[in-house]
C-alpha cells in the first residue's frame, strides 16, 4: 500500500514502538524556487539558503534534526547533546541516538532512506543508503553500532527510486555480486536494472533482523511529489532537491 502524500509531513504506514515518532517529507509546501520547487530541505544543492532554513523550520522537532553532510560513506554517528555544539554537521551517512528529543535524518533524492526504532524504544537511527554506501557496509556498521540485538529491530525503507528506474552498469552489478536477486538485465540498453530494496532486505535479514517495511513509493515515478536527481537528470536538469525521512525517541 503506498502512504498518503497530500500533506509535506508525513507518518509512515509503520507500526513503530510506544515512545517513538517517524515522519518523512515531501515537495509540497515550502519557499524554494525551480528547480527547487518547493520544500527543498538541502543547503548543498544551490538552493537559496534562506528558503532552505525557512522550509525546515516546519518540521518535526526542527531544532533538534542532527543534520549530516552525507558523503556516500559507510560512517556511523552517535549523536548526544553535544553534537549540537558543532559548526558543521559530521560527514556521515548514518547517524543514532539513544536521547530523547533528538532526531536522526537523512535528506534523499532516489537514494534510499532507512528508519530504525528498537521494541523497547531505547534506540534509533537513520541511513542515507545509495548503492556506494551500501557497498561500503553502511547497514551493517549502523546496526553494530546500536546498543541493542538485531533481533530487536523494527524498520523502514522510505521513497527511494524503484528497479524500473533505477538503470545502472557492470560496476554497480559487479559491487554487488552476492546479490544477483537484486538485479534484473536489461539488454537492450546494455544495463542492469538495480533494486536497492532487494540489496537492503536481504542485508538486514542477513543480519537477524525481523521486521524490513517497503513504503513502496518510487521517487522517479512520484516526482513530482518527491525529489528525484535521476528523473532531473533525464530531463537536463542539473539540480534538484532532497526530502528529510526522521526518526526521534519523544520527550
Amino acid at each position: 500500500m503506498t502512504e498518503q502524500l497530500a500533506t509535506s509531513v508525513i507518518t509512515p504506514h509503520w507500526q513503530l514502538p510506544e515512545g517513538v515518532c517517524a515522519f518523512y517529507s515531501n515537495r509540497n509546501g515550502g519557499d524554494s524556487e525551480t528547480p527547487y520547487d518547493s520544500n527543498n530541505l538541502a543547503l548543498h544543492v544551490g538552493d537559496d539558503s534562506n528558503d532552505v532554513i525557512s522550509n525546515r523550520e516546519f518540521l518535526p522537532m526542527s531544532e533538534r534534526i542532527a543534520w549530516l553532510n552525507q558523503v556516500h560513506s559507510s560512517r556511523c554517528v552517535k549523536v548526544t547533546d553535544d553534537y549540537f555544539l558543532s559548526l558543521e554537521p559530521a560527514k556521515a551517512d548514518a547517524s543514532f541516538t539513544s536521547q530523547k528529543a533528538t532526531v536522526c535524518g537523512v535528506l534523499t533524492a532516489d537514494c534510499a532512506p532507512i528508519l530504525i526504532a528498537d521494541q523497547s524504544a531505547s534506540c534509533v537511527a537513520a541511513i542515507h543508503a545509495g548503492w556506494r554506501g551500501l557497498a561500503s557496509g553502511v547497514i551493517q556498521n549502523t546496526i553494530t553500532a546500536l546498543p541493542v540485538t538485531p533481533e530487536s529491530l523494527t524498520i523502514w525503507v522510505g521513497p527511494h527510486i524503484s528497479q524500473t528506474h533505477f538503470q545502472v552498469g557492470e560496476d554497480v552489478k559487479s559491487a554487488f555480486e552476492q546479490y544477483p536477486e537484486a538485479f534484473v538485465e536489461d539488454k537492450q540498453a546494455g544495463k542492469f536494472r538495480c533494486s536497492l530494496f532487494a540489496i537492503i532486505e536481504t542485508i538486514l535479514h542477513s543480519m537477524h533482523v525481523p521486521d524490513v517495511i517497503n513504503s513502496g513509493i518510487c521517487t522517479f515515478e512520484q516526482h513530482n511529489a518527491f525529489f528525484s536527481h535521476r528523473h532531473a537528470q533525464n530531463n537536463n536538469v542539473s539540480h534538484t532537491g532532497r526530502f528529510i525521512s526522521g526518526i526521534y525517541l519523544k520527550p
